[in-house]
């Protein structure tokens, strides 16, 4: 907001029509100025009924217990760990069949919204039909906790993956080796030497009704979710050591939920949640099919957060910016955001492989300032070692800016601009052109790191690829006038 609305009485909406899980609501919010005093709607869409509903169930625990150590303690098991305390059982269950209670088995319209806090709603349309069967599941724990530990462990040990696996130790510190080790043995985000006795009750969020199977990818992790440095900075703060990595991570998913556990009761909130694709609730928005639900025709929002649905693998840049650009409020500070994560596999200059031999020599011989054993090294398996830790590197440093423009060309840019009235913001407000980048710089501008530390932790205990661009579409509105002169008066 600082450079952005920078008014905190204004009143926002915001929609994240691609969600996923609820991490970047949860950062909105936390950031939100302590004064901020407008009315702020957020609705909170993804077309997997599973992934709506668990959201949903985080809401409902954050917001039915006021105690600040049980709701934020209970939404992030929930969120991340395959066994929960056996009293934590009997409290979700309670917070779900009183969400349910109050909309009305059978029901045909729409109940009213239902009060999270005393200053904060949240409604789900129940339209599909399977809605409240999802969530009495999800909420019911219960799957058998020993059928859960054996389909974790072998979702975790799947031979194709141990070499993904391997790939992921093989530059880690001996510590975080075995950090990471811990967190894919036991499913738990637990500080390491926890004790997991009292987690007796089987999550069953994470696994599927009928077949009991592991309902994440693989390589699924909570820690990739995050900003790295922030989650270590944060963990020694709660006096966990920077070795225990999850650690760390726990310490500093407590401390989000926390705050937004006390700005749900702060602040004017209302939560809509919604199971459609992203083009067919835009679709719906403008036809005031969910008027009853609060959203309709007439809303338009602030933010438009599209997470990676403008890949062309997914929904594309025309797919979700024709439909939803009427949505989008006539403001200068309103935004669609979103990024791009699998444009590499299109675009043979995105990736450094893809550039020039003059740029490839360019980049391998200042990472040689970085890597200097790599010649000298005659152990070969040393010498691997250190030339793939080169390698991971190199595309930190390859200026992509240009294939990346390339490409939104060859998807059908100006098009889209053109139906649209938007314009692509050369000067991003939101979020940086390049994960590592600073938020003002321009988009060749290349990731930093404020040390050594640093860039390991965002190098080495990431997913990030380092080429995944972000971008920020405005409304093409008039230049404002020039100010007038201002006249001495005597």
């Amino acid at each position: 907001m600082a450079f952005n609305e920078n008014d905190p009485m204004r009143d926002l909406s915001l929609a994240f029509i691609a969600s996923g899980d609820l991490r970047d609501v949860i950062k909105t919010v936390n950031g939100l100025p302590e004064n901020y005093s407008g009315k702020l709607t957020i609705l909170i869409n993804d077309g997997n009924l599973p992934t709506a509903c668990r959201n949903l169930i985080i809401l409902l625990a954050l917001g039915a217990f006021n105690d600040e150590a049980i709701g934020p303690d209970i939404a992030l098991h929930f969120w991340y760990s395959i066994l929960l305390p056996a009293a934590y059982k009997q409290l979700l269950a309670s917070a779900v069949l009183t969400f349910l209670g109050f909309g009305g088995k059978g029901r045909r319209d729409a109940p009213p919204p239902f009060d999270l806090t005393n200053t904060s709603t949240v409604m789900l349309p129940m339209v599909l039909g399977k809605e409240e069967e999802m969530l009495r599941y999800l909420g019911a724990c219960n799957v058998l906790p020993e059928a859960a530990r054996m389909e974790h462990m072998r979702i975790r040990n799947v031979p194709s993956q141990k070499d993904t696996a391997s790939r992921m130790y093989y530059n880690l510190k001996p510590s975080h080796r075995v950090a990471f080790q811990e967190y894919r043995r036991t499913g738990m985000l637990l500080p390491f030497g926890a004790d997991h006795s009292p987690y007796t009750i089987a999550n069953s969020s994470l696994f599927e009704e009928k077949s009991g199977k592991w309902f994440q990818d693989d390589r699924a992790d909570p820690l990739f979710g995050w900003d790295i440095y922030e989650v270590i900075a944060k963990g020694k703060e709660y006096g966990a050591s920077a070795e225990d990595v999850y650690g760390c991570l726990y310490f500093f998913i407590q401390d989000q939920l926390r705050q937004f556990h006390k700005r749900i009761r702060k602040f004017r909130i209302a939560f809509r949640l919604t199971v459609f694709d992203a083009t067919v609730l835009a679709d719906l928005i403008k036809r005031n099919v969910l008027a009853s639900y609060n959203i309709p025709s007439s809303i338009r929002f602030d933010r438009i957060v599209t997470s990676n649905i403008l890949d062309q693998i997914y929904v594309g840049m025309m797919g979700v910016l024709v439909p939803w650009s009427p949505l989008l409020s006539q403001s200068r500070t309103a935004a669609v955001v979103g990024y791009f994560m699998n444009w590499r596999a299109h675009e043979k200059a995105a990736t450094v492989d893809g550039a020039s031999k003059s740029i490839n020599d360019d980049i391998e011989n200042e990472l040689k300032q970085r890597y200097p054993k790599v010649a000298s090294l005659t152990n070969s398996l040393e010498k691997t070692n250190e030339a793939m830790s080169m390698w991971d590197e190199m595309n930190l440093l390859y200026d992509n800016s240009n294939p990346f423009l390339t490409y939104l060309k060859k998807q059908g840019l100006n098009s889209a601009l053109q139906q649209t009235d938007l314009t692509l913001k050369e000067r991003h407000t939101i979020v940086p052109h390049r994960l590592g980048a600073p938020l003002e710089a321009p988009s060749d501008a290349l990731p930093t790191f404020v040390n050594d530390e640093a860039r390991y932790l965002y190098v080495r205990l990431t997913s990030i690829m380092w080429t995944e661009r972000y971008v920020e579409f405005s409304r093409k509105l008039p230049a404002l006038p020039p100010f007038p002169d201002i006249l001495d008066v005597d």
